[in-house]
């Protein structure tokens, strides 16, 4: 492992500094509006506008016929589904007890409020902070591998915002990489065990300019990351180091993958190109 030389950490710690301080975090607020989400803007001095989450314009502008949310699956998405079907993925029980949106979403609230506890007491453990085994073992899984690699928690569900593009979104983990003194965006992901999660031969391009990109699960989860990489680089003039998808996957031998950002993410000409989509579709 590459270790970072002091100066870079000390650069590093100030990026975060920066950003969980940053006077833009009180200005955005999450809405649901049924099954979509939305962030309310509150700049000084104005009224409150509506910005769209990131992954509804994404949505709208590169895949509007796709649904991910399994509540909502349409009869085409599950057939889909039924043909990449990995009966191996399948063999071991849910121990969560809770699956698809529903275990999504507690996995989410189970580490945010176990970062805001950890705040108040550093040595605290995710059993201690739910007593009588109400913790999620997703969630004790994420945050053992973190602490395997040495990454510690900055903040969670972090909203940031941008004015141009009048998108937001909530950051489900920014880290700390003590080893390399690295500012890593972490995005959660459950429920996709029994679909081909990476692309497949008969996967469709997304539209142009991306149409060389499989629209598969992994590539619409790389379009979050850039796309919320390129808002902190833009409106917070802040670099993420690393990015990954978190992969939560309590079915199978390995219960947490992480996978980090594709290559095509950090091309110069893909990132003004996202941007772009999301400024003018705003």
């Amino acid at each position: 492992m590459k270790v970072g030389s002091e100066e870079r950490k000390l650069r590093c710690k100030a990026k975060i500094s920066k950003l969980v301080k940053h006077a833009r975090n009180s200005w955005i607020s999450q809405r649901g509006l049924g099954k979509n989400i939305a962030f309310e803007v509150t700049r000084p001095g104005f009224s409150p506008i509506l910005y769209s989450g990131l992954t509804k314009r994404l949505k709208a502008i590169l895949y509007p016929e796709t649904e991910e949310n399994p509540m909502y699956k349409s009869h085409q998405d599950r057939a889909r589904k039924a043909k990449y079907y990995k009966p191996s993925a399948q063999k071991k029980e849910n121990v969560c007890g809770v699956s698809g949106a529903e275990h999504g979403k507690r996995v989410h609230q189970q580490i945010d409020y176990y970062f805001k506890r950890l705040k108040e007491n550093k040595n605290l453990t995710i059993e201690e902070c739910f007593p009588n085994e109400t913790y999620d073992k997703c969630a004790k899984n994420i945050l053992s591998v973190l602490s395997i690699k040495g990454w510690s928690i900055v903040a969670t569900e972090f909203p940031i915002s941008d004015d141009a593009c009048r998108v937001a979104t909530a950051i489900d983990i920014l880290a700390y990489d003590s080893q390399k003194g690295n500012l890593l965006l972490l995005e959660v992901k459950t429920g996709y065990e029994s679909e081909e999660y990476g692309v497949h031969q008969n996967d469709k391009g997304f539209p142009s300019p991306f149409h060389k990109i499989a629209n598969c699960p992994r590539n619409r989860h790389m379009l979050q990351l850039m796309g919320m990489k390129e808002l902190l680089q833009k409106q917070y003039q802040v670099t993420i180091d690393e990015a990954y998808i978190v992969r939560v996957l309590p079915r199978c031998k390995s219960k947490v993958t992480l996978i980090s950002m594709s290559k095509w993410c950090y091309a110069h000409v893909n990132r003004t190109n996202l941007y772009e989509m999301l400024r003018e579709s705003n």
